[in-house]
């Protein structure tokens, strides 16, 4: 008789890899104007230059942002802010067959002192554990 078996944490990742890289042949490669705020202004920036405005609430306003200047100054919002209707194509970057391939090997290159990390604190918990040293 088959039993179902839940698929293994490696295939999902590679499922989800597979599904990204479609998504870039579907998808269309886009970014909007951003809205940061830097020294007492703001810094709008374009795909192609950077825009200083002066920090008032009508900036905002004439921007369409529905956010209180107060909240830029104060901290609350320290990430560059997406403007409504300024979205710009930008050109695309399909994956094929060998970009999927790529993705583990880039993915551990890019990541290996947090796995090294990883490795050791659970080793040194090991040999703690083991040695009844705990």
């Amino acid at each position: 008789m088959f039993t179902k078996k839940l698929p293994t944490p490696i295939t999902i990742l590679m499922y989800v890899t597979i599904v990204g890289a479609i998504g870039t042949w579907m998808l269309p490669a886009g970014k909007y104007n951003t809205l940061a705020y830097e020294n007492n202004s703001f810094v709008v920036q374009t795909p192609d230059t950077t825009i200083s405005l002066p920090f008032s609430q009508r900036t905002l306003d004439s921007l369409q942002i529905l956010i209180p200047a107060d909240k830029f100054k104060s901290g609350d919002i320290r990430k560059p802010v997406s403007i409504p209707g300024t979205y710009h194509r930008l050109p695309e970057n399909h994956q094929g067959i060998i970009n999927i391939i790529e993705a583990p090997i880039k993915g551990i290159y890019d990541t290996i002192d947090i796995i090294l990390f990883v490795l050791f604190l659970g080793g040194f918990m090991n040999v703690f554990y083991h040695t009844c040293a705990l």
